[in-house]
């Protein structure tokens, strides 16, 4: 018997201790469940005030706006006026900024600013609450794919392969530098003519690989040029070519070339015992340099200087009643030619 009440004191004992912890385990799962408790809002609010901004308005549009004087202890709200009059605040949950907004300042009265200012803490405070309970959404489930083997298609039902098409011809419009050019310059000639004068030029360039060929037209206005006791007027009319290598910038050009040109003077004879006409040839080998700069896509300003070195002079010649030479004046060794006018590009 006594064996017995030893081991069933011993049983009671046992029970009791499992009573005891499972009492202690249910406390503390109660504990645990049990929400934080609420916390006033003014403890939660810290306002730094401003022309606009007033601690306690603030806080009764924000109470106005939850519909509540609690807030979740985990919540934070800061607002302060900038310097510059702007409202900004800063809403954060278990100490890290979860919202944060700046208002533009002078737009609207104070008693408004400060509404629109608690309207929008109350949505972040109430979003950032409503973030801290929701339960994230289910990953859905990758589908499997079950394995189906090669797929084995007949020969019918394989695609064609197409013969590929050759790329469309890109019609080739010629670059600004590969199109004729037309000009026309008024010229000042110094030793072309017995006498300093006037003068003008035309003609085209055109591009031939890297070099641009040129050709055309020269003229001199009649001088007056002084030859024994009388005077000679003297015109001119020659045609040039030559070849030209040109440097080209964004909107300007330089041209340096080199050729010949052929014509003759015509001169007239006044103040002799007999005056009389008479055309004589002409013909130099020119070396110029010239410049154009851009004014529109096609029309350019053109500018040239041009030395001329006679190959075949002309000589003004008078003779005395018995055919012998009385007075002569050869053209002038060499001459020069100074340039400017338009120039048109063609498309």
């Amino acid at each position: 018997m006594g064996d017995e009440a030893r081991a069933g004191r011993a049983r009671s004992r046992g029970a009791a201790a499992l009573a005891l912890g499972l009492a202690g385990a249910l406390v503390a799962a109660a504990a645990r469940a049990e929400p934080p408790p609420a916390r006033p809002l003014a403890e939660g609010v810290t306002v730094r005030e401003g022309a606009c901004l007033a601690r306690e308005p603030l806080l009764a549009s924000l109470e106005t706006w939850l519909g509540r004087g609690e807030v979740d202890p985990a919540i934070e709200v800061r607002v302060e006026e900038l310097d510059d009059g702007r409202p900004r605040f800063v809403v954060s949950r278990s100490g890290r900024p979860y919202a944060e907004r700046t208002f533009r300042a002078g737009a609207v009265p104070c008693a408004d600013l400060r509404a629109a200012v608690a309207l929008a803490i109350a949505l972040a405070i109430d979003a950032a609450v409503l973030e801290g309970v929701l339960e994230p959404p289910p990953v859905a489930p990758t589908p499997e794919i079950p394995d189906q083997g090669p797929v084995h298609l007949p020969p019918h039902a394989l695609p064609r392969r197409r013969a590929a098409r050759p790329p469309p011809a890109v019609a080739r419009h010629p670059a600004p530098h590969d199109r004729t050019v037309a000009d026309a310059q008024g010229l000042a000639l110094v030793g072309v003519l017995p006498s300093p004068g006037w003068g003008a030029r035309g003609g085209l360039l055109v591009p031939s690989g890297a070099v641009e060929l040129r050709a055309g037209l020269l003229a001199g206005l009649g001088v007056a040029a002084q030859v024994g006791r009388g005077e000679a007027t003297v015109a001119m009319a020659a045609g040039e070519i030559g070849a030209c290598l040109a440097t080209r910038g964004a909107s300007e050009t330089l041209r340096g070339c080199a050729g010949v040109a052929a014509g003759q003077w015509s001169a007239r004879g006044r103040g002799f015992d007999t005056s009389r006409s008479t055309e004589l040839p002409w013909a130099a080998a020119t070396l110029g340099l010239g410049g154009e700069v851009a004014i529109t896509p096609a029309v350019a300003l053109v500018g040239s200087v041009t030395a001329y070195a006679p190959v075949a002079r002309p000589v003004l010649v008078v003779h005395d009643p018995a055919g012998a030479v009385r007075w002569r004046r050869p053209a002038d060794p060499a001459g020069l030619a100074l340039g400017l006018g338009l120039s048109v590009r063609f498309r």
